[in-house]
């Protein structure tokens, strides 16, 4: 899934109900919130590009079934700590 620099606004979506998705990248646009614990969840995720994108809040504590390759967060507002 390749959305980026769309200049999408408003929350991501909370729910993520696509077990087979591998690569979501929605980099540079203007979400509003922070990543939904679906997303981060995706059994089959890989890669995660998130990077500027006006995110805030914590990531998740854990990460369940993923099989992380890339994760590109840069460029947000969260705050807390890097689980």
């Amino acid at each position: 899934l390749k959305m980026y620099e769309n200049l999408l606004t408003g929350p991501l979506p909370q729910t993520w109900d696509a077990p087979l998705l591998t690569y979501v990248d929605l980099a540079n646009n203007f979400w509003a919130g922070s990543i939904p614990e679906s997303m981060w969840n995706l059994p089959s995720i890989e890669t995660l590009i998130l990077h500027d994108s006006n995110l805030t809040g914590t990531l998740p504590e854990e990460t369940v079934g993923s099989q992380w390759k890339r994760l590109w967060l840069h460029s947000n507002r969260f705050s807390g700590t890097i689980p």
